[in-house]
């Protein structure tokens, strides 16, 4: 009998917006340890006590395309659509998004009797998903395609300067790290208020003691 599990898709893209993204490209296994928070408040606390990326070959193309988008040098699909493509981007959108593993398969004789194996699925109705396992032991990769469909349709949202996705990219001129604002908002150089004020700090500093060394000539 096949298992299914039940989760919300509003939820997924506030888990997954624009400024985690940033979070991923500076600490990348923030991205773990959100999954294992989304799964507790998901009332899933065996899948999440057992998550686990290792083994998931994400973290390279994530930070590529990070990279792209803040030097404004457009999509890359050829790493993008091996996360989420065109057509899943279009489907997040439409609140429609399905898949199944094995992909479905083509009849040898056309309109000859058919019979493909499902492992897993997953589907979505509006907001709700539904991941149902036919082998239990394959959750783990049922979840994560789901999860790097939503993570990696950003880019694509981006990209598109699709409603709540009008965002630029930068590095802080404090800390180095990456950060992600909205183009509604005051323009800044830095990820947070606190390397905004430690910055102001250093220039006050450096200009007291320019001061003082005027004063002593």
């Amino acid at each position: 009998m096949a298992e299914v599990y039940f989760f919300n898709s509003d939820e997924l893209l506030r888990v997954f917006n624009p400024r985690s993204c940033a979070n991923y490209y500076n600490d990348p296994n923030q991205l773990e340890l959100d999954i294992k928070d989304f799964l507790l408040t998901s009332n899933n606390q065996k899948w999440a006590d057992e998550y686990s990326l290792t083994g998931y070959d994400w973290e390279n193309d994530f930070k590529q395309l990070i990279h792209n988008f803040i030097q404004n040098k457009g999509l890359d699909y050829k790493l993008l659509e091996k996360h989420c493509s065109r057509s899943d981007y279009q489907a997040i959108d439409e609140q429609c998004l399905s898949f199944r593993w094995p992909p479905e398969s083509k009849p040898v004789i056309p309109e000859g009797f058919h019979l493909d194996p499902i492992h897993w699925s997953f589907e979505q109705h509006k907001s709700r998903i539904q991941i149902m396992l036919v082998h239990s032991g394959s959750w783990k990769e049922a979840l994560t395609t789901l999860l790097f469909g939503f993570l990696f349709y950003n880019f694509h949202a981006l990209q598109a300067k699709a409603v709540n996705y009008k965002y630029v990219g930068g590095t802080c001129q404090s800390c180095e790290k990456i950060y992600m604002t909205t183009t509604t908002g005051i323009k800044t150089k830095y990820c947070s208020k606190r390397c905004k004020t430690r910055e102001n700090v250093k220039v006050l500093r450096m200009r007291r003691k320019e001061e003082q060394k005027a004063l002593q000539a």
